[in-house]
């Protein structure tokens, strides 16, 4: 619980430890006074103590249980509890909370890399580690003093699979299956999330407007928000729009089974392996298509902010990630030092937009 103030002193001995009815710490300094009081005419104190010395095995499940589970989308429950079967608990299981100190946690990074682990994933594990200790001090498991210092690893950015313009057209031409294909063609057009492909509704497609409202996501079998917590529109493209226009039933899920039933990711998944081998392209997964709709809006020098909209990015430093695909931005940038006229060593001025130069025994001349 936030905003808990704890009694915490020593009396002949003997550690007591209490929580303050009064949340302010001159509240609890005088909850102490009237503690050290009772004690002093042998009264006992009143209250529960806080059990010490919590396990962080003990700790941990209950936290994934009571908070993750209430407060994460299903995926990131399973993604959570992972982490924390494979990697944190086995090694900090058998500590207290209070004793995961700095110095622990950096063999904990050590002993990560060292299992090949790369550092962004070493990161995620520090991550849920740090959520997981400030909760226990949110809930007096853990003093606020004693939460350890958590530096993250330094790691290059993520990098990132995507298909070319040529290669997303050979992939759709290789796919004989209608709701696969629909979904594939939507996920190179509109850059949604496998999850908002899979829980997309007709009543969030209006074939008047050309617009697709995007406010949902099926994560592990559950219906969600997207995973920004927003709605977000995206107009539709014309071939898009013609496969939507030819489906016959326009109720229920956009995209689903013969039965009627909702895609499944493995499946799906297994599906996209095939239809990329059989058009001899790149297997990049579903979300590997999202990275193709930024790269190609990107390459034709879209705005930034306006694929930012498109994907629901919250941060405009993730969209950046595709700046690098812009076309001849960083060559066009620095020519604007360019002088109009070279003339150091007496030649005639030349064109110093023109990249195709070589150098003579006496200056530069332009290839023909």
């Amino acid at each position: 619980m936030r905003n808990t103030w704890w009694v915490d002193f020593r009396f002949k001995g003997e550690r007591n430890r209490q929580r303050s009815p009064d949340n302010s710490r001159a509240g609890a300094l005088a909850y102490e006074s009237v503690l050290r009081a009772r004690l002093a005419k042998g009264e006992a104190v009143s209250g529960p103590t806080k059990p010490l010395g919590v396990a962080f095995r003990d700790f941990a499940p209950n936290w994934l249980e009571t908070y993750v589970r209430t407060n994460n989308k299903p995926s990131e429950f399973v993604r959570k509890r992972s982490v924390l079967r494979l990697g944190l608990v086995p090694f900090f299981g058998g500590m207290a909370l209070d004793e995961i100190t700095e110095a622990k946690v950096e063999q904990y990074k050590a002993a990560r890399l060292r299992d090949g682990l790369k550092p962004k994933s070493v990161n995620n594990h520090l991550t849920v580690l740090s959520a997981c200790l400030k909760k226990a001090v949110d809930c007096g498991n853990l003093e606020s003093g004693k939460l350890p210092c958590i530096r993250p690893l330094k790691a290059l950015p993520p990098s990132f699979a995507y298909l070319t313009f040529e290669e997303s057209e050979r992939l759709l031409s290789a796919i004989d299956d209608r709701t696969y294909y629909g979904m594939t063609l939507a996920a190179l057009r509109t850059g949604m999330r496998m999850g908002e492909l899979m829980a997309l509704d007709w009543m969030d497609v209006n074939l008047e407007r050309g617009l697709i409202t995007v406010r949902r996501a099926l994560s592990a079998g559950v219906l969600t928000d997207t995973k920004s917590h927003r709605e977000r529109h995206i107009p539709i493209n014309p071939d898009l729009l013609d496969w939507l226009m030819g489906e016959p039933q326009r109720r229920g899920l956009v995209f689903h089974y013969s039965d009627g039933s909702a895609v499944v990711y493995g499946r799906a998944k297994r599906s996209l392996m095939r239809y990329s081998a059989a058009a001899d392209v790149r297997f990049v997964g579903w979300h590997g298509l999202r990275h193709s709709f930024a790269s190609q809006l990107t390459m034709k020098s879209a705005p930034a902010r306006a694929v930012q909209a498109f994907l629901g990015h919250s941060d405009l430093r993730t969209t950046m990630r595709y700046s690098h695909l812009a076309p001849s931005s960083m060559a066009d940038t620095i020519n604007l030092l360019a002088s109009p006229e070279i003339r150091k060593f007496g030649q005639q001025a030349v064109n110093t937009s023109d990249k195709s130069l070589t150098v003579k025994d006496n200056g530069l001349s332009l290839l023909r």
